[in-house]
């Protein structure tokens, strides 16, 4: 019965950490609404907006950083991964 109670405290309290966090404007620029036109403006603006899923996780992953594979004449790459 506690580490039930404990468990549910956690919870809670990350829920209650997540809502102090979020901002009206976050939400705006997460829930964006518009027509085609308006979109491809932002596009115009900002075209990193129109990267897919796949390359904003490459992208992630090149933040972390590359190395070059010791003794490897094709110069391929390995990825930090923390």
């Amino acid at each position: 019965m506690h580490r039930r109670r404990s468990v549910v405290t956690r919870a809670v309290e990350l829920l209650e950490r997540m809502f102090r966090t979020q901002t009206r404007e976050a939400y705006q620029q997460e829930h964006w609404q518009g027509g085609f036109v308006d979109y491809l403006e932002t596009v115009r603006e900002r075209p990193e907006t129109a990267r897919s899923a796949y390359q904003r996780l490459y992208d992630m992953i090149l933040s972390y950083g590359t190395y070059p594979v010791e003794g490897d004449k094709d110069g391929r790459i390995r990825y930090r991964f923390l």
